[in-house]
């Protein structure tokens, strides 16, 4: 959903614009996290950013992990079928079950899911279903000592950033609560208590009746905000928010003379220069022909005579740069690097 345009005209020497953002990208700049993490001014660190991105791979493997625990999707039993085979035998053996009977468990083992835990857990030889039972909870043990090893070693290389670096402490993690069934240790939901009744028969009265486990975890806003690059396009925007006589704005549509909306990353206004610049952030290895033309355009467009190409690149190519100078833009690449400094360079421009 796209939100409606508003005119800009903060800088009256210079003509108005119609800006808009996403509801979606509203959502992610108003998440508390996302905040958190805008105002540490870290957002060019590369440190920081190889850091977070790290931490989001951690994250996305916990919630893999989740997604599978919480629907049983993924509940083989297979994979200990060598393990427990002697044990069903002797008990079948002994029970004088038929071979209908066995050829029935063995299916169900081997296909898992709900129909697997259902027949587990309806099964009329209680000792077979013992040890069934026994495999599963060690099977959702393992599940949740992954979660849990998984969200200590992300918290771990935050503190370890942030204790290096001697700076505050990043509030970027949001609680998660997972609430486990003690009796076969599966979960039973996520963030909120719910009074139902477990797969395996165990009474779920209430929230007395369940084991609770906690995680820090990102939340999908600052997810999202790491794969768009917005952190980029932020960390160039606190650079200039800390200058004087400049106005910025920062991840906006605006709407061309031509009438034809543009993404902007950043958009700054000198007062003392009564200059407008567009700013484009690439996080990438090159830049292409092709970034160059669009953004040309999107100045022509908005009637912006001078742009600047912010970009991770370490080094682009030589005709990249002639054909972005030819167009009045300036290549600023290895923002990692002396990022101040080479914003400054807007400035003197």
């Amino acid at each position: 959903m796209v939100l409606e345009y508003i005119t800009y005209d903060k800088m009256n020497s210079l003509p108005a614009l119609k800006i808009k953002k996403t509801s979606e990208r509203q959502k992610i700049e108003e998440n508390l996290y996302v905040k958190n993490l805008i105002t540490s001014n870290k957002l060019l660190n590369g440190e920081l950013i190889d850091l977070l991105i790290e931490i989001k791979k951690i994250n996305q493997k916990i919630h893999q992990i989740l997604a599978l625990y919480i629907s049983n999707q993924k509940v083989y039993l297979v994979d200990y079928f060598d393990k427990i085979y002697g044990s069903i035998v002797s008990e079948f053996e002994e029970s004088g079950d038929s071979d209908k009977k066995w050829d029935e468990l063995t299916k169900s083992i081997h296909g898992g899911g709900d129909e697997m835990l259902q027949f587990i857990f309806q099964y009329p030889n209680k000792k077979i279903q013992r040890i069934l039972r026994e495999i599963l909870k060690e099977n959702n043990s393992k599940k949740i000592k992954n979660i849990m090893d998984l969200a200590n070693k992300a918290e771990d290389l935050l503190a370890e950033y942030e204790k290096v670096n001697k700076i505050l402490p990043l509030d970027i993690m949001e609680a998660k609560i997972i609430y486990v069934c003690p009796s076969c240790n599966n979960c039973l939901s996520l963030n909120k208590f719910k009074n139902s009744d477990c797969t395996c028969g165990a009474k779920i009265a209430s929230i007395t009746n369940v084991v609770k486990h906690s995680i820090n975890i990102l939340p999908p806003e600052l997810f999202k905000f790491i794969d768009d690059n917005m952190w980029l396009e932020f960390g160039v925007n606190s650079f200039f928010k800390k200058q004087k006589k400049c106005l910025t704005l920062c991840g906006n549509y605006i709407l061309g003379y031509s009438g034809v909306e543009h993404e902007i990353d950043n958009l700054v206004d000198l007062s003392e220069k009564n200059l407008r610049i567009l700013i484009e952030c690439k996080c990438k290895d090159q830049i292409s022909i092709g970034d160059i033309f669009t953004f040309s355009g999107k100045m022509i467009d908005l009637g912006c005579i001078k742009g600047f190409f912010v970009t991770t690149a370490k080094k682009p190519e030589e005709k990249m740069r002639q054909l972005a100078r030819a167009r009045n833009i300036e290549i600023i690449e290895n923002i990692f690097e002396d990022s101040e400094k080479k914003l400054a360079q807007i400035f003197e421009s």
